[in-house]
């Protein structure tokens, strides 16, 4: 009798003691979000970034670009996701429909206005898949996006989700130079997409854009957006010192955007300082190579 109590003390104390131990690690998952086309169903390669602790998380959404070609490996956003899970946020980032692993189709028109749109059901299905967790807090949601990424988190901003506090812009659109006057039409894009939101936005450009040029056209695309959704702001990055301002969403360009970005998150009542015990999880994530390789669910 005394052996089985030995037993049953001993199980009981190994799995409080994992319990704590899950408690004060980062944890780093990869699974695939289903996504209903009709009668069809495709499958978004996602992964998810948690600090340590039980939750419910803020949650960050963060959207990848596109690369040129029909191939590009999965998004990841680690170093990015970092930044997010010392001050205690989950981190999500999705692969839209048709790129990296998921499947389903790429569609590709000159209609920017609507291609955004089918891009961010993908977005809006990760999005709800993940809310129901019980790590995730649903009602405090932003969304990032990166160049095509960017564009398709502003065209989320327009169904103004509830939970989503925010949108971040780093240098976003989508160009196609064998659609005539595609310049204008990314303008006439981003008016139709702030006539509808009413969501707190940030935009991000640069004055050496690879894509958009010396910020001329990026003003035009913040000025179609704001006269619809005055609950935004454009930051004037200036010359990226590295030569190319589309890519200042970077670990070079952390400098250029942290300030007003934490600033955009306080205004939405939101936490920006970091974590001391979170940061050191964080460290003691990569020396461990948590990030390396994913749990897949």
């Amino acid at each position: 009798m005394l052996h089985r109590l030995l037993i049953v003390f001993l199980s009981a104390f190994l799995t409080l003691s994992a319990a704590h131990a899950a408690d004060d690690v980062v944890r780093f998952e990869h699974f695939n979000v289903p996504m209903k086309h009709g009668i069809f169903t495709v499958h978004l390669s996602t992964y998810l970034y948690l600090p340590p602790g039980n939750g419910p998380f803020p949650l960050v959404v963060i959207n990848h670009g596109k690369s040129p070609g029909s191939m590009q490996p999965d998004a990841t956003f680690k170093w990015q996701a970092r930044v997010f899970l010392a001050r205690g946020y989950a981190v999500l980032v999705p692969n839209r429909e048709g790129l990296g692993k998921s499947t389903g189709g790429y569609r590709s028109t000159c209609d920017v206005t609507y291609l955004a749109r089918t891009w961010a059901d993908s977005i809006q299905a990760a999005i709800d898949y993940v809310r129901q967790r019980p790590e995730i807090d649903s009602k405090k949601i932003v969304v990032f996006g990166q160049s095509q990424g960017g564009i398709t988190s502003v065209a989320l901003g327009e169904r103004n989700l509830p939970g989503v506090l925010g949108i971040v812009n780093f240098a976003g659109g989508s160009r196609n130079e064998s659609c005539g006057g595609w310049e204008r039409g990314l303008v006439d894009t981003y008016k139709a997409y702030g006539a509808d939101s009413t969501v707190p936005t940030i935009f991000f450009y640069g004055d050496n854009d690879g894509y958009w040029g010396d910020g001329t056209l990026s003003k035009q695309f913040f000025a179609a957006y704001h006269a619809g959704n005055p609950n935004s702001a454009y930051v004037d990055e200036g010359m990226f010192a590295k030569g190319n301002s589309h890519y200042f969403f970077s670990p070079d360009g952390y400098y250029a955007w942290k300030k007003p970005l934490w600033q955009f998150f306080d205004q939405i009542g939101l936490p920006s300082a970091v974590i001391f015990d979170d940061a050191k999880a964080v460290k003691a994530a990569i020396e461990a190579k948590v990030f390396v390789s994913p749990i897949e669910q």
